[in-house]
């Protein structure tokens, strides 16, 4: 395997919790957005997608914002930089693989705040299609 790919594969691992905790973050918003709808009881709500629409866009633009921050954190102090631009990988595989990493957080913490919406949205039989207007 590549040493580019081990690197990736080692920083993903090494960073598994953070994508659980964002992921976990995701989907109580997303949990509080389908339960707002679903206990209100009016199909007229749950076709309009505005119910739930600026909690799910205001996480999505914290976890924007956040990840790329800390993702890119270890390269703030001169004795981390020796550390890591001494390894064997060229320094552009080595910001690719914790772009990709940052990448793989964020898209997962949207995916677990879609999810509950859209169940919420296909026991009401409200059309599916509704939740990407989010």
């Amino acid at each position: 395997m590549n040493i580019s790919l081990r690197y990736f594969w080692y920083h993903f691992k090494e960073t598994i919790y953070r994508l659980c905790l964002i992921s976990g973050i995701g989907f109580i918003v997303g949990y509080i957005t389908a339960t707002a709808v679903s206990f209100s009881g009016r199909k007229e709500m749950i076709n309009t997608t505005y119910f739930g629409a600026g909690g799910i866009i205001f996480f999505s633009i914290i976890f924007s914002m956040i990840v790329p921050i800390v993702e890119f954190a270890r390269f703030r102090s001169r004795r981390n930089l020796d550390l890591w631009f001494s390894m064997p990988i060229k320094r552009t595989n080595l910001a690719f693989a914790h772009l990709a990493n940052g990448a793989i957080e964020v898209v997962g913490g949207m995916i677990a705040m879609i999810l509950p919406v859209w169940f919420v949205f296909w026991v009401n039989d409200a059309p599916l299609g509704d939740v990407f207007l989010l």
